[in-house]
Parts: C-alpha cells; sequence; structure tokens
C-alpha cells in the first residue's frame, strides 16, 4: 500500500474589511513546483470571497506574527500601510515568476504569516481604520454601492431590448426593479432626483414654471436663433419619415459635450459612441410605438453608462478611468432627454444607491395650429434651461475630476449618498445648513443604502445643524444677556410635498412636538423640513409588542388637539404611526413621565375647508366615519381618532 502524498500548509490572511479570511491554503507536494498564480487559485477556491482578477496582488509580510490571532487581520492592515510604498520587488510575489517552493521554502519561519492577498478595495479601506466607526460604516456603504453599481450593469438589459418588447420592459421593471428606480411599479421611486443636485433642481424648477412672465425667469428668455432652433426642431419633429431613414439626416443633434447644441439642447446620442463620461443622454425614436419608448431607454442608457464595465464597449482607457473616478466622487447628475415622434420628455437622472431618474418636463402633442407661437416658445425655454443646466454640470464635471486628494470615506459617502437641495429662486429666508448622516425609514430605523421599497421611498434624513443657544456658564452683561453660543444639534429633516408650518410651531411651542427650525421650499417641488431629533419611540413601536401606553400620552396627544382645534385646524391623521413617546420631567420621588409629541404636520388642514388627500388608504379599516378620499376635515375626526388612542393607553399606578 503506497504512502499517502505529502502536504504542505501555508497561512494567509485576506484582509477586507468587510468579509475577511485568515487560515491556511494546502497544497499537495508536487504543486509547489507551481508558479504563484496557482496557489491563489487554491485560496480562492476555499474561500470565495477571494475575488480573481488582475488588479490583486500577493504581499509577502517578513516578521508579521501570527499570534495572537484575535489581532492577526488588524496587524495586517496595519503593516499593509506601512509597506505599500515599498519596491513592490521586496514585498510582493510575482503571479507568474515566482514558483511557491522558491519563495516560500520549506525552513521559512512558521511562526510568521506566509501571505497576505491584496485587492483594490483593502488597499482602499486601509484609511478608514484612521476615521474610526463611522469611516468603517460609510466604508461599507461606498463598497456595497459599487457592488450594486455591478449588478445593475450585468442584470438589466441592453437600453434597446429594455423597450422594445414587453418583455423586455417586464425584465426592467419586474425582474430588475430593485436595481433600477424610475417609479415602475407603483412603489419603486425614491425622494425627488432635484434635491441631490443643484443644477438639476435649478432644471426642475424652471421646467415647471415655463409658463411664468419671462421677467419672473428673465435667465431661460431666449434669443432669435434659439428660438428659430425651437421653431425649426418643432418643424421637424412633426414630420413623418421612413422607417429605414435616418431621423438624424433630417434634425442635427450634437454630443452632450457640447452645451450649445443645435436646435433643441438635446444631447446626441451618448450611449456606446462616447468620448468621455455623459452628463447627459438622449434617445431617439421616429413615432411611438416603433423600437418602444424613448424616454425609458434614455433612463437604461444612463443607468449602463454609470454601472457598465465600459471597456466592453471599447471605450479609452481614460474614458473608463474617468467614468470610475465620477461615480466614486459624485453621484453622477445627468440630463435625460426621449424624443419619440411629436413628443419631448426631459428628465433628470442621479446613481446614489442606484439610478433614480424623473421626468419633469414634457411637450404633450407638439403642434403647429393656432396656438405656435406660445407652443415653440414654450419648448425654446425648456431647451434654455436644459442649456443652462448643461453648463452647469459641466462645470461641476470639471471641478470633481481629478479628485487629488481623494476625500475621506465620510465625506465622499455623504457626497454621494445624501441630498444638496438649493432653495427656490423665490425665497427669502436662510437656508439651514445641515450635515447628513444617515438615512431612516419611516418606522424610524437607520439605513444608508435602502434594500426595500419603503425604505427608497423614504424622504426622512438624520443630521446635524449649528444653532445658536444660551450660554449657562458665561457671565451676564450689562444688561443681564449672556453671550449665545454655537452648538450642534441633531437634528431630523424630512422632504415632504405639503406641510402645515403654523401648526406644528404651534404644537412646538407648547411642547407637544419637536422644536422646528426650518421649513424651506427647495427646487423640486418639495419643502425641506428641519427639526429636533428628539429621544423617544413611536406609539405604533409600542402597540406592536402588544404593550399599553400610559395615561400621560394620550394626555398630551388630547391637550395638543384641543389647541389644533382652537386654531381652526384638524391634524387628521391621529394614528400611532405619528405619535412619538417621549421622557418629559417628573416631581422628585415620582416614577418618569411618559409624554406625547406628533411628529407628522403633511395633512393638517383648516376645519371644514381641507380636504383628505386622494391617496388616502381607505383600506386600512382604521379610520373615522365621514373620512374619504378628496373628503372634508372636520373635527370629529380627530375625536375619533383621540378615542382610538385612549384605548391604547392605561393608567399608571
Amino acid at each position: 500500500m503506497s504512502e499517502p502524498e505529502r502536504k504542505v500548509s501555508y497561512t494567509i490572511v485576506y484582509p477586507h474589511p468587510d468579509d475577511s479570511v485568515r487560515g491556511s491554503v494546502i497544497l499537495y507536494a508536487a504543486d509547489i513546483n507551481q508558479p504563484m498564480d496557482y496557489f491563489l487559485y487554491g485560496a480562492a477556491k476555499r474561500w470565495p470571497v477571494i475575488p480573481i482578477n488582475p488588479s490583486l496582488s500577493l504581499y509577502r509580510p517578513y516578521g508579521l506574527r501570527i499570534k495572537p490571532e484575535k489581532t492577526l487581520v488588524q496587524r495586517t492592515r496595519q503593516w499593509l500601510k506601512e509597506h505599500l510604498e515599498d519596491d513592490p520587488e521586496d514585498v510582493q510575489f510575482s503571479l507568474l515568476g515566482d514558483i511557491i517552493g522558491d519563495v516560500l521554502p520549506e525552513d521559512r519561519d512558521r511562526r510568521c504569516l506566509d501571505v497576505i492577498i491584496v485587492t483594490p478595495e483593502v488597499v482602499e479601506s486601509l484609511d478608514e481604520d484612521e476615521e474610526g466607526e463611522l469611516g468603517r460604516v460609510y466604508g461599507k456603504a461606498l463598497r456595497e454601492r459599487e457592488a450594486r453599481a455591478r449588478s445593475v450593469d450585468k442584470a438589466l438589459p441592453s437600453p434597446s431590448m429594455g423597450v422594445e418588447s414587453s418583455a423586455g420592459v417586464r425584465s426592467v421593471f419586474k425582474a430588475n426593479g430593485h436595481l433600477f428606480h424610475a417609479g415602475r411599479p407603483a412603489g419603486n421611486y425614491g425622494p425627488p432626483v432635484a434635491i441631490f443636485d443643484p443644477a438639476l433642481g435649478l432644471l426642475a424648477y424652471r421646467l415647471s414654471h415655463l409658463d411664468d412672465d419671462d421677467d419672473d425667469l428673465p435667465e431661460i428668455r431666449p434669443d432669435h436663433d434659439e428660438c428659430k432652433s425651437a421653431h425649426k426642431f418643432v418643424s421637424r419633429a412633426l414630420d413623418c419619415y421612413d422607417e429605414h431613414k435616418s431621423l438624424d439626416r433630417d434634425v442635427k443633434y450634437r454630443h452632450s459635450k457640447s452645451p450649445d447644441f443645435y436646435v433643441s439642447g438635446c444631447l446626441g446620442a451618448a450611449y456606446g459612441a462616447m468620448t468621455g463620461f455623459p452628463y447627459g443622454v438622449m434617445e431617439l425614436k421616429k413615432e411611438a410605438g416603433l423600437g418602444g419608448d424613448a424616454s425609458l431607454q434614455a433612463q437604461l442608457s444612463y443607468a449602463k453608462i454609470v454601472s457598465e464595465d465600459t471597456e466592453k464597449y471599447n471605450f479609452s482607457y481614460s474614458a473608463r478611468l474617468q467614468a470610475k473616478q465620477v461615480r466614486k466622487a459624485s453621484n453622477c447628475p445627468a440630463v435625460v432627454i426621449g424624443v419619440t415622434g411629436d413628443v419631448v420628455e426631459i428628465g433628470i437622472a442621479i446613481y446614489t444607491d442606484g439610478p433614480y431618474s424623473d421626468y419633469v418636463f414634457s411637450s404633450g402633442r407638439m403642434r403647429l395650429g393656432y396656438q405656435q407661437d406660445a407652443q415653440v416658445r414654450r419648448i425654446a425655454r425648456a431647451f434654455k434651461a436644459v442649456k443652462l443646466a448643461l453648463a452647469d454640470l459641466q462645470r461641476l464635471r470639471s471641478q470633481t475630476l481629478p479628485a487629488d486628494p481623494p476625500p475621506t470615506r465620510t465625506s465622499r459617502a455623504r457626497h454621494v449618498l445624501f441630498p444638496k437641495p438649493v432653495p427656490e429662486p423665490s425665497w427669502q429666508g436662510r437656508m439651514p445648513t445641515v450635515t447628513f448622516t444617515h438615512r431612516m425609514s419611516r418606522a424610524g430605523e437607520l439605513f444608508l443604502i435602502a434594500s426595500t421599497d419603503h425604505e427608497r421611498s423614504s424622504g426622512l434624513y438624520v443630521g446635524t445643524m449649528p444653532v445658536l443657544t444660551e450660554n449657562p456658564s458665561a457671565s451676564a452683561s450689562s444688561t443681564g444677556a449672556t453671550e449665545p453660543v454655537e452648538v450642534e444639534v441633531g437634528v431630523i429633516v424630512k422632504f415632504t410635498a405639503e406641510y402645515n408650518e403654523h401648526a406644528h410651531r404651534l404644537l412646538a411651542a407648547a411642547g407637544f412636538a419637536p422644536a422646528l427650525h426650518a421649513c424651506v421650499p427647495v427646487c423640486g417641488g418639495v419643502k425641506m423640513i428641519v427639526m429636533d431629533r428628539v429621544r423617544g419611540e413611536m406609539a405604533w413601536c409600542v402597540q406592536k409588542r402588544d404593550e399599553p401606553l400610559p395615561l400621560t400620552v394620550y394626555e398630551d396627544v388630547q391637550s395638543a388637539i384641543e389647541l389644533l382645534h382652537g386654531e381652526g385646524l384638524v391634524f387628521g391623521d391621529i394614528r400611532p404611526p405619528n405619535v412619538m413617546c417621549v421622557p418629559g420631567g417628573s416631581a422628585p420621588g415620582e416614577a418618569p413621565r411618559l409624554g406625547a409629541m406628533l411628529v407628522d404636520f403633511d395633512w393638517v388642514g383648516r376645519a371644514d375647508e381641507g380636504r383628505y388627500p386622494v391617496v388616502l388608504n381607505d383600506d386600512l379599516g382604521v379610520w373615522a366615519p365621514g373620512v374619504e378620499r378628496g373628503g372634508i376635515m372636520r373635527k370629529e375626526h380627530d375625536l375619533y381618532f383621540l378615542e382610538r388612542i385612549q384605548d391604547l393607553c392605561r393608567v399608571v399606578v
């Protein structure tokens, strides 16, 4: 009976911040004559989290002791930070040139680590350790964002295939709705794209005010040539074209990198023909129903461009590098335009935790009849607004690249994941300075990368902002006043289409709502609400645990409703998800008092005048008699809900 073939063991560490590996690669003695890439494949076969790609490196950590094993990964990361700049010939193995048995001989010190497997993600993550826990959390979110981009590229069909048939459309919205966010199915949307980039925000605002007087928005007043180009564009869009005849012969479009483009301010067909990373994409269909929806194809083109492995489209190396840099340094703001026959649609798009897009303008069916002057003027103003937005995006892109020095994980995550709202031009107040830190679900859970429709659609964020407050330690002046000091306070930021600022401030002054710092109309058709982040728990969380609430919660809600009713206001939705249980003051020797605050003022309206939303979910079966979609709001509806809150409470003895 022959003896079993001898095996050789080598210790390795893959110091990835999320999926680290420490263990042993075991090879047959006969295999030690293989090059080091054989060693790498052996490690990847045992631990699938170790990727195989050309940018991977193998390091030889001379003198790095294995014990204590508990700290080995962290000590390995520290060793890498200290030796990354060393001569590769001194600290790295050659995958093809080095033979396993030669570079890892039998007489090596077995108390020391043999090999460190290093990827670009590992190298990029090394600075996270200096940024603390928040840096590591943000670093993980950025890596998940990049991994999701690769998933988008692999899963989404090509733009043309995604629109040319019902099967293609189903593939986009049904099979891959978790990766592509354009409002279909119904719940697959995020906060308005306009709040994530100032240039896109201003574009959305201008396109929503095209029918205002020229004096209100003089910057989008078209000149002679722009009016002529718009007129020619509409005329040619109304023509009919042979199925096999290129429309480009009749209407000339330039690429997005020429902001002073001909006729429409539209963009050239950027997909597959770019020389750099685009800030605009246009798709064109000769007629509705021929080849699919041009607007959807433009959205798909954008999604593929920002996420794809551009090498397979024969882009230059500099273009591929620029695409990666832009995605890592920004949320990739862009204009997307679809022209289908006689209809033009203009949209805006960003990439945060996935591609999101909103269409903010539609021409409707263009005609040159008796209203042709108004029609052409409206198109010309829309194209002028796009032209200004593209110029702004071009300036932004030139400032983004090159990114030197690279920002910290914390600053980069905040830049690519969080909103950058701008107030509407007519707003005369002060814009709050908020540093966003997390997103928040309607259930109060914090996250950075959304994974469900409920998380994606939430318009809630957590952050900090500076506020002036009295300094209790400062000595009073001759007038008895103390100098205010600036402190950072935790805040909740909510983006919503409707909000009753007066009702919120009324209750906040009485202690029945969080302090309200700002209510600002921002570009994108929403208001930015900034309020204190208070310590407490939503009443519905207590209800889910089947625990009773103290009667003091009911008493505070009752007092809040009495205040609103005294002002002729109806809250409209006093359900447990809108009631926060908060700790309050109590007399010495007494148990802490649990009070209540109301936290959602979207529906508040005038009694007997205001109306409930037409999208009210009447299937819940919780509404007061008489509450209906679009129905009149009445005080007795609040009183009905108040009784339901009382039913959830008990007397605390």
